[in-house]
This record gives C-alpha cells, structure tokens and sequence, in this order.
C-alpha cells in the first residue's frame, strides 16, 4: 500500500510552532504501527507520512494540541546564556574610579580583593599608584580611598548582574517566543 502524506503548517498548532521531533514522538505513541516519518519544510510546515489509514481526526488533535516546548526551552537557554556572556563581558571590562577607566579582569579582581583584606589587616602601604587602562596614573592615598575604589568595582560588577538577572527572569518567564524575542539586551 503506498504511503498517505497529510500536510500541516504552523498556525495550525497551538503555539504556531513544530518542534518537528517533538511531534514524532506525539504521533508515534498514537500511531506506533502505521507511522513512517514526518518531513519538515523550509517554511516551516511538515508532511507526516503513515503506511496505512489512520484516524485523520485523531492526528489533526494532535497537531492542534503540538506547542513547540521543547524549542521553546531552547530558545530560552539560548537567551539565557546570551545574557550571561554579556554580564560576564560588561563585568570583566572594567570600572570608573575618579574618572578612570580601571580593570576588573579576572586577574585584577583577585588582586583587588587581596589588597581589599589586607587593608583591613593594615597591611598596605599608602599611597597606592594604580594603573588605569589608558596608561594613566590613579593614587589611592589611604584605605578610605582603597575601600571606595574596591566598592566601586564591587558596586559596578553587582549593577551588571543585577540588570542580567532582570533579563534572565524574564527570558525564564516567557511563555512563547514572542515572550522571550521580547526581552532584549540593550546594555
């Protein structure tokens, strides 16, 4: 008997998305003996393909009832990720201290929390010359000064994770792609 191709296109699922895979395994557990394959299209449509009859009512259901859930959560991880890579960029290029543009490189800010211990010990000499990234010279007198420019790069690196946990909750409470194209990272 040659195969029967029934055709569906995405406004006719729930969310107007085929996870194509994700549809298999919806069809193959209603129709484990008849179900060939399923042909995914440019367009995004899908021609599902049975070896013999089957209840045509039964598989428009399925399709109707289809979300792409499981492409959802992808897009969400992808999201997700992107606005980790962007706090963790925003975080590691630096802070303004005095008008200066500082380094908060992994390596600096190991450093900066040693010099942050130690001047609570008062084991630090003042005054402190730092380096900014553009060359230029930044004198931490005393330890007031070295606790303000730490808190400055504290403050600065909180103010980014804070604004990509914003983003991140709302990417995790998207409930479409919409949703989660809604939320945009414009920092």
């Amino acid at each position: 008997m040659p195969s029967l191709s029934y055709h569906y296109t995405e406004d006719q699922t729930a969310d107007g998305e085929i996870n194509s895979a994700l549809l298999e395994e919806h069809v193959r557990a209603f129709f484990p003996n008849s179900f060939e394959e399923i042909l995914s299209e440019e367009d995004g449509s899908v021609f599902i393909f049975f070896s013999s009859s089957i209840l045509r009512p039964k598989l428009d259901e399925i399709v109707a009832a289809h979300n792409g859930a499981f492409a959802l959560t992808r897009l969400k991880q992808s999201r997700y990720d992107e606005i980790d890579a962007r706090t963790e960029e925003l975080i590691l290029s630096g802070f303004v201290y005095g008008g200066k543009l500082l380094s908060s490189s992994a390596n600096s800010q190991s450093k900066w929390h040693a010099m942050f211990n130690m001047a609570q010990l008062g084991q630090v000499s003042f005054p402190l010359l730092l380096s900014s990234k553009d060359e230029t010279q930044v004198s931490l007198p005393d330890a007031t000064a070295l606790f303000a420019c730490y808190g400055a790069m504290v403050g600065t690196g909180k103010y980014h994770f804070d604004a990509g946990k914003v983003l991140k909750d709302a990417v995790l409470a998207a409930v479409d792609k919409a949703a989660v194209d809604a939320v945009v990272d414009t920092r």
